[in-house]
């Protein structure tokens, strides 16, 4: 090999090495073809991002998505954001204070494929000038997957602290919503829907009338979830408001666990344990004005194991323990 080709080729190894290294790029504006984020460690977010309508935007496992200023990531056609147990999505701001201004499907095409928001960290998501959902905001868009994701510090000016959605029948599975705040709605808003929220958990979030679910005039399936020590109420019910409740745990809520606003909010619950059971029920709805379903409930302190990596396991002792609904499914 002559000197020339020695040279060459060694420049040539030098920049494959540095394409492999390659720690970040940054971004903003419209992605107007099916792109895939991959190959680096950060994602710079530096304005606002527009997915179009029919155009797939995939996050690889393991990106670290940094929003560097107030930026928001809209989505009109689909976002794939798929990490495993081991190698999450982080979707997070630079500056925690200023924070980032959340993941928005604003009634999108019904035409577009399912998203999928699975195995992702979204935290200090803020909204501002009376602005809904501090981390995700969906309107009319019935096609999102949120499933094992973590919702933490995220801050809404208006409604839903960590999960704003209206008139979208989403799912949201196995997820874990803890210190979000809002003036309405600190772990979830849900209005004119019917979501189904399984096997997730709920837990001290922050909110001037609910720190954990709001539901307005919606009739949502919950299963398995763990709602506990949100401030100012665990549940709260308006507008004809019917959800049903199976094998869910609400408890230690400051305030009442469930209010009930008015005397047309009936939910049903079946199989829960609910601090106070349903004569602690708040609101015009209470007391002899609620006629919904409450069956095979109990009224006792869960005993979580409270350490560890799932510290709200259920101890053996639980008298929670294997005393759901023995017909309930919730697979994958």
């Amino acid at each position: 090999m002559n000197p020339k080709t020695k040279v060459l080729t060694a420049v040539l190894m030098m920049l494959f090495a540095a394409s492999l290294f390659a720690t970040s790029f940054e971004i903003s504006g419209n992605i107007a073809a099916d792109t895939t984020w991959t190959g680096v460690d950060t994602v710079k977010v530096v304005g606002d991002i527009y997915v179009n309508n029919s155009i797939t935007l995939t996050i690889d496992p393991g990106i670290y998505v940094e929003f560097q200023g107030h930026y928001k990531l809209e989505i009109d056609g689909r976002l794939l954001a798929i990490g495993t147990s081991s190698n999450m999505i982080t979707f997070t701001a630079a500056n925690h204070s200023t924070g980032w201004n959340r993941i928005v499907f604003d009634n999108p095409s019904s035409y577009n494929d399912s998203t999928k928001i699975v195995y992702c960290k979204l935290e200090y998501g803020k909204t501002s000038n009376d602005q809904s959902g501090g981390a995700i905001y969906v309107y009319s868009f019935d096609q999102v997957l949120i499933s094992h994701s973590i919702f933490s510090n995220n801050e809404a000016d208006w409604d839903g602290g960590g999960v704003f959605c209206k008139a979208s029948n989403i799912k949201i599975k196995y997820c874990d919503f803890n210190n979000n705040s809002v003036s309405t709605g600190g772990g979830i808003y849900i209005e004119d829907c019917e979501p189904a929220l399984i096997n997730n958990i709920i837990r001290n979030n922050i909110s001037e009338v609910v720190g954990g679910i709001y539901f307005d005039n919606s009739d949502a399936v919950l299963i398995n979830n763990t709602i506990i020590n949100n401030s100012n109420r665990g549940i709260w019910c308006t507008n004809t408001s019917d959800p049903t409740f199976k094998n869910t745990i609400i408890y230690g809520n400051s305030g009442e666990q469930v209010r009930l606003h008015e005397s047309s909010c009936d939910p049903d619950f079946y199989y829960c344990d609910i601090q106070g059971g349903s004569g602690g029920f708040g609101g015009l709805g209470a007391g002899a004005n609620y006629t919904g379903d409450y069956e095979n409930c109990i009224d006792a302190d869960p005993q979580f194991v409270s350490s560890g990596n799932h510290p709200f396991d259920l101890l053996n002792s639980s008298p929670c323990k294997n005393a759901g609904d023995p017909t309930t499914t919730t697979a994958d």
